[in-house]
């Protein structure tokens, strides 16, 4: 009786904790919403914007290597005529398009729809932690979350970052908790997964990778643990086969998700795409001191254009098609690849030390001036807010990694850091895309925070109780 009431009482308390760490999460990112509200978009931003609209003028999906095929030059993607295409996963512009189209025009609206997945994200942060370690810690992660100040920034960016992180930590969720045997819940961790993979297509090669883990953690029942993954794999291949099916109509060729895949393969191993030292890189791309090791713009800055070219000396053409650009990245890139092996290792290091440095994405927005004049505080205060709170991450999760590493959990963040260590090797590295990541990191983080939180109460209590016996 007396440990029914201590669990009767302690579960309002956690779910208070729980709100008010939701409601922490949520005020956070709408007064950053509120203060970058006019941050500038470029590049990558501009061109999701675009296929949204075109998404709502009733124009279909458009991104292709055609803008480049029929118009030579080299012009930035955004300033050329578009065409029906697959060169980017659809999910993010029809999200933004979503977003949009509900609530007007104005891009303002999906920035608040990314601020609610990116409160809601942090719930399920909160829900792995607590169903794999404990509810501290699962608590110490979400708070690790909901105040980081990249994943804050990234809710108002037009980035498809926050809105693939929580897909993907949902998805997460749904296929690592311990009870979840339904084939339901498969089936529903699929639709999540494929989701997901609409947002950002390299989840596609991990797939099967998660398939292993699940199947290790439960190999003691791996008949039902198969059935399960095979339903969800069903499940998702369902739900991508439609766009499968209409990349098929539009290119005459397979595409199963996008075409850009390859052409990062080939930018980030072209023989211009790293300077050979980094100590020669242009001071325009390097952040300021102390941080000038690293550079915010670290592969070359090549459109499509380049690529074309490429395609056309290939394939004996003055229009390539988005089928025979995608041949001539991946054979160039091939080529690049094996002609310097030594050259080619020094690279791959650059694109690891790109993917995992401490310097943040918030950092090369304020190196750029996208949130315009900043005081001179503002943009050391933002830029070492950002340092700090990865090293702290990183530095909490190692210990609790080695503590974890024979769990579920611990093989499942080794698996991510592996995966995504690997592909941007292969293509080429940014911080911003290891942020799928970084949610794992904060759960074994916050297991240490939380360890640490109950030694100190545990030795206070002690000291407070070997006072009071010595004062009586």
């Amino acid at each position: 009786m007396p440990d029914q009431a201590a669990a009767s009482t302690r579960a309002p308390r956690r779910w208070l904790a729980v709100l008010v760490l939701l409601l922490a999460a949520l005020g956070v990112r709408l007064g950053a919403l509120a203060l970058g509200r006019d941050a500038v978009a470029w590049n990558d931003q501009v061109t999701y914007l675009q296929r949204a609209e075109d998404l709502l003028d009733g124009k279909g999906y458009t991104g292709s290597y055609q803008s480049w095929a029929r118009h030579k030059g080299e012009h930035q993607l955004e300033t050329l005529p578009r065409y029906l295409g697959a060169y980017q996963a659809p999910g993010y512009p029809l999200f933004l398009a979503g977003a949009m189209k509900l609530c007007g025009r104005d891009v303002f609206w999906a920035k608040l729809a990314q601020v609610l997945l990116g409160a809601a994200t942090t719930w399920f942060v909160y829900a792995i932690g607590r169903d794999a370690l404990s509810h501290g810690a699962g608590l110490a992660a979400g708070w690790l979350y909901a105040l980081d100040p990249t994943f804050v920034a990234f809710t108002h960016l037009v980035f498809n970052e926050t809105v693939f992180v929580f897909l993907f930590v949902a998805g997460l969720w749904l296929w690592m908790r311990p009870g979840a045997r339904g084939l339901g819940a498969a089936a529903l961790a699929g639709v999540v997964f494929a989701a997901a993979a609409y947002v950002k297509s390299s989840l596609l090669y991990l797939l099967p990778l998660l398939v292993v883990w699940r199947l290790w953690r439960e190999r003691a029942s791996w008949r039902a643990a198969a059935k399960h993954a095979l339903v969800a794999a069903l499940a998702w291949s369902a739900c991508i086969a439609p766009w499968t099916v209409r990349n098929y109509e539009v290119h005459g060729g397979f595409v199963l998700m996008d075409s850009s895949g390859p052409f990062n393969l080939w930018r980030g191993n072209q023989p211009n795409a790293y300077q050979r030292r980094r100590r020669d890189a242009d001071a325009n791309t390097r952040f300021a001191p102390p941080f000038a090791a690293y550079v915010h713009s670290p592969v070359a800055e090549v459109g499509g254009g380049a690529l074309t070219d490429v395609a056309r000396r290939l394939f004996a053409t003055d229009t390539p098609s988005d089928l025979e650009c995608m041949q001539a990245a991946t054979h160039q890139a091939l080529e690049y690849s094996l002609e310097d092996l030594r050259w080619t290792a020094e690279r791959t290091v650059y694109k690891v030390v790109d993917t995992w440095n401490p310097t943040s994405f918030v950092m090369r927005h304020l190196e750029r001036d996208g949130y315009g004049p900043t005081p001179a505080w503002v943009r050391v205060t933002l830029s070492w807010a950002c340092v700090l709170s990865y090293l702290l991450v990183v530095v909490l999760a190692i210990p609790e990694l080695w503590r974890q590493r024979r769990t579920a959990l611990g093989g499942m963040v080794l698996l991510l850091v592996y995966y995504y260590t690997a592909i941007h090797a292969l293509t080429f590295g940014m911080t911003r895309f290891r942020l799928p990541v970084m949610p794992f990191l904060m759960l074994l983080a916050g297991a240490t925070l939380a360890r640490v939180c109950v030694r100190l109460w545990s030795s206070r209590w002690a000291s407070a109780r070997v006072g009071g016996s010595v004062r009586a």
